[in-house]
């Protein structure tokens, strides 16, 4: 599950590398300037939920009920990240 979140991780920071170097530095000359700043602003998104999948793992839920506000603090802090970062981008 490391290795999901670090690959997100990598392409969240090569598309916000490659964005500016597209859109702004060589304007119009690299394809998919816009996708790709979208893209490094968003894709940190499933690495941070892939982090879930061993608690839930193998029946879907967790471990005992101790582990449950485990699981919603992690998901409600997903879930307000997301909105807030769609409403400052």
């Amino acid at each position: 599950m490391d290795f999901c979140a670090a690959l997100f991780q990598a392409l969240s920071t090569v598309g916000g590398e490659y964005a500016p170097y597209a859109r702004v530095t060589r304007a119009g000359s690299l394809p998919f300037g816009e996708g790709a700043s979208w893209l490094a602003e968003w894709i940190w998104a499933p690495g941070l939920i892939l982090m879930f999948l061993p608690l839930l793992f193998p029946d879907g839920r967790p471990p005992s009920r101790r582990w449950r506000p485990v699981a919603w603090h992690g998901g409600l802090s997903i879930g307000l990240i997301s909105v807030s970062a769609s409403l400052v981008v």
